[in-house]
């Protein structure tokens, strides 16, 4: 799933993109108990690629 959390409106709506991230991984988590990833970039594919490390990261742990 991909979101786009910039723009002149979204931040005065959801705030910090960074903590509404976590605010969206922590529902999936508590509502249907499924951990998740998320990557963050200036553009799609820096997000992705920002997904993937983190996901490699967290499988090495």
């Amino acid at each position: 799933m991909n979101i786009d959390l910039t723009g002149t409106g979204t931040e005065k709506l959801w705030g910090d993109p960074e903590q509404t991230v976590k605010d969206i991984q922590a529902e999936i988590l508590e509502t249907i108990n499924l951990p998740s990833t998320a990557g963050m970039g200036p553009n799609m594919l820096m997000e992705l690629c920002n997904k993937k490390v983190l996901y490699c990261i967290s499988y090495y742990l």
